[in-house]
Parts: C-alpha cells; sequence; structure tokens
C-alpha cells in the first residue's frame, strides 16, 4: 500500500493585526460563541468507559463526534 503526505499553505489577509486583539476581546468573541463553559467530562467519560468494555468501534464514534463539536467541524 502506498501513502501520499500533501501539505497546504493558506494565506488569509485581514485588516486586523493579531497584536490588535487582547485577551479579553478574545474571551469575549469565545462567550458569544457559546464556548466558554463547554462541559468536557461526560463526553470523556462515555468515551473512557466504551474503551473500558471494549467497544473500541463506540469510543471512535464518540470521540468523532466530541471533536465535531469541539471544533465546530463536521466530518
Amino acid at each position: 500500500m502506498s501513502s501520499v503526505t500533501v501539505s497546504t499553505t493558506v494565506d488569509i489577509d485581514v485588516d486586523v493585526e493579531l497584536s490588535d486583539i487582547d485577551t479579553s476581546d478574545l474571551i469575549s468573541e469565545l462567550e458569544s460563541r457559546g464556548l466558554d463553559h463547554i462541559d468536557h467530562a461526560p463526553a470523556l467519560q462515555a468515551m473512557f468507559q466504551a474503551l473500558s468494555l471494549g467497544q473500541e468501534d463506540e469510543a471512535l464514534k464518540l470521540l468523532r463526534t466530541y471533536l465535531c463539536d469541539c471544533l465546530g467541524r463536521v466530518m
């Protein structure tokens, strides 16, 4: 089986310098998106439980859901 490695560079032009954004701005943005009070424990406990019971397929399904939720992306 062969494999291919791909590298991608993305350049983004914005009108804001990162040095102009302070910590309080970032916290405000996260709060506005509802990402400031996420409780990760239930998802992590469910993944651990599935792995403990040898249910690797279920653990992988839970991990995929968890990652999509945390990153706001879809697989």
